[in-house]
């Protein structure tokens, strides 16, 4: 009887954030169309089938419920960028969430590591683009409380792509979110412009870490 093959769906909140892994998986494999799941791609490779979902950011991550609970025990990963809090944590490092939580509440969630080589990390979540976490924690990102209760046995793998130091100046451009409006740009000193840009640059970087690493554990034969 022929083995059947393992189911792996990684879930980005958005398409940048795919987009680098993604890029890496086309020079191997073509993705597959999935019926009526615009938010899927589907890729076969190496005895997997690798689902790649983009479902949008904060309580949008929940779109991806429904398609893993058709899927038959699929290991479930949600990834992305993350903020660090902890000054200890280098932008592009990859880490694994073992504790998570949402902003001003007081339950944390604990989570059993998936890789024992990556640092393993506490994590809130906050309900906004724009926030100052004054809770104690490693990260925080946007979208893991919505999913840890929901979804059975989810691993959680982000990759540092700021830090609150770097941009804390940015709330008051961000904060209606028209930072691409021109007057809003021109409005930035010296060093505002020069942060601004390591801000990108850094979220390119750790893209292209976490690229590189799914794409690594992907390829590797079952």
């Amino acid at each position: 009887m022929e083995e059947e093959s393992k189911i792996i769906v990684l879930i980005f909140p958005t398409l940048v954030e795919a987009s680098f892994l993604e890029k890496r998986l086309k020079k191997v494999v073509k993705p597959e169309i999935v019926q009526n799941e615009p938010l899927v791609r589907k890729y076969q490779i190496k005895g997997k089938n690798v689902f790649i979902l983009t479902t949008g950011m904060n309580r949008l991550i929940e779109n991806a419920i429904p398609f893993i609970q058709s899927l038959k025990d699929p290991e479930v990963i949600l990834t992305g960028f993350a903020r660090a809090m902890n000054p200890e944590l280098k932008i592009g490092e990859i880490v694994d969430v073992i504790k998570v939580k949402k902003e001003e509440e007081e339950k944390w969630i604990d989570l059993e590591p998936k890789f024992q080589n990556l640092k393993q990390v506490s994590d809130v979540t906050c309900d906004r683009v724009v926030f100052e976490c004054k809770e104690k924690t490693d990260i925080v990102d946007m979208e893991a409380s919505y999913l840890t209760e929901k979804i059975k046995n989810l691993k959680i793998i982000k990759a540092i792509s700021d830090k609150e130091e770097d941009i804390s100046f940015l709330n008051k451009y961000l904060e209606d979110g028209k930072i691409t409006r021109l007057d809003r740009l021109f409005s930035l000193n010296v060093i505002e412009f020069q942060t601004l840009g390591r801000f990108f640059k850094n979220a390119k970087l750790a893209g292209e870490k976490l690229g590189e690493f799914f794409f690594n554990i992907l390829t590797e034969h079952s």
